[in-house]
């Protein structure tokens, strides 16, 4: 009973929680700037080669900054679109 009735309060929690978040306006839930992407979703999100992201990597300071985890190499949103808004400040200038 107490499991059952917890339960039911952590689904209206989660529900009132997703009513309140800022929606876009297409109505979607805009993205969470502290997810990780992989590398074909960045590769997608700036539209380029997979190989040009692995390219920079061994570049320092050319391409977007990434974290590793174990093997695997992650982009944080939110470092993505600040080096997307400091690459188009440059060529202003």
């Amino acid at each position: 009973m107490f499991d059952e009735a917890l339960e039911h309060l952590a689904k209206r929690v989660a529900e009132l929680v997703v009513e309140r978040l800022p929606r876009e306006t297409s109505g979607r839930v805009p993205p969470d700037p502290l997810e990780m992407l992989t590398t074909g979703e960045v590769a997608t999100l700036l539209k380029v080669h997979q190989v040009s992201l692995k390219q920079w990597r061994g570049r320092r300071g050319t391409g977007p900054p990434y974290v590793r985890i174990g093997r695997s190499i992650r982009y944080r949103r939110r470092d993505v679109e600040a080096w997307m808004e400091e690459i188009k400040d440059e060529r202003r200038e």
